[in-house]
This record gives structure tokens, sequence and C-alpha cells, in this order.
């Protein structure tokens, strides 16, 4: 085998690897499953084979990244049709979120389509966001467009159509306004 020969075939060994290794990608949901935090995921960008793209197969069950902490979290509440990123893994995690400690990877294999989480929703295509449209509040969504919980220095704002239920004791120290109007005695 001559030179030119031997390099072409290492060029394309290291393109064949180049493709095995998945770092992240858009991907579409599919199933959202809030009892195990997990999504099945559709990848969104084609596949290059051949001279054809064909669509990739869907991811199953991949976890859900939460936010905030276990003490305090930020649990996220995903729907058939968002646009999210999955993050693919280095190495093997199945052992360490089965455990939640130290392990030994199950396989070998890095960077593979096998180990991954879903890290959130984009916007894309054109959607937007239907929450505060004032830029000095920060509100956390419910789940539902128009549904949120503001927040700016100045107060905390609940807005929705559905009834609000609290479970326990109110305590209300300050004044307490129903309608613009002040409710006599705890001013």
């Amino acid at each position: 085998m001559n030179r030119s020969k031997a390099y072409a075939a290492w060029q394309a060994k290291a393109r064949g690897l180049r493709k095995s290794i998945c770092v992240a990608e858009l991907v579409l949901v599919a199933a959202f499953y809030p009892d195990d935090m997990t999504v099945d995921v559709i990848p969104l960008v084609m596949d290059k084979q051949a001279d054809d793209f064909v669509e990739k197969s869907p991811l199953l069950k991949i976890p859900v990244l939460l936010l905030g902490s276990l003490e305090v979290p930020v649990k996220p509440w995903y729907q058939e049709g968002d646009i999210g990123l999955v993050v693919y893994l280095d190495q093997d995690s199945d052992n360490v979120l089965m455990s939640g400690s130290s392990s030994e990877p199950q396989t070998t294999g890095y960077h593979t389509g096998e180990h991954g989480i879903f890290i959130g929703t984009i916007l894309s295509g054109g959607k937007a966001l239907q929450i505060p449209d004032t830029h000095d509040k920060k509100a956390v969504c419910a789940g539902m467009p128009g549904h949120y919980v503001a927040i700016t220095e100045d107060e905390i704002s609940i807005k929705t159509d559905k009834k609000i239920k609290i479970e326990g004791e109110v305590r209300i120290e300050g004044a307490l306004f129903v309608n613009g109007a002040s409710v006599p005695g705890l001013s």
C-alpha cells in the first residue's frame, strides 16, 4: 500500500471515530415521566449515511437535570414537543446514578449516545415564553403558559386564572388588600 492510500485509510478511520463521539444534541421531547424524572426524546439533527440523511433513533428514559438542590428543588415540567438539549457524559454513569456515590463504569465506552442527561428546554421555532412582560421580573413558570410566580425587589406576584390552594396555617403580618380595598383590622 502506498503512502496516499494509507493516509486516506487513516483519515477515513479518524472520521469514523469522530462520528461515534457524542457530546450534545438538540432533541424533541416525545414523553416526560415526572415520577422518575426521565424523558424519551427524538434527536432532531439528522445523521448522514452514504448520500442521504436519515433520522436518528429515539433515546428512551434519559435522566432529567433538576435545578436547585435536594433540599430546595425546582422540579421542571416538560411536555411533548419541547425542544431541549441532551449532553453526553464522558463515561458510563449508570452505577453512579443508581448508587449516588463513586462507582466504576459498567462499560468502557467514551461519549457514547447511551449516557446522556437532558438538561432543559430551549426556545426555538419563534416560540416565546408567556411570563411577565417586564424585564425587571424574574419568573418561575408552573408548567402551563400564563401561570407563574414572579419575583422583583418590590414584590412576589402570582399570576393564574386557576384556584390557589394553601394547605396549613396562613399568617399575614401587615396590610391585606382585596381588589384594591384594605381589609380592616390588619393595617
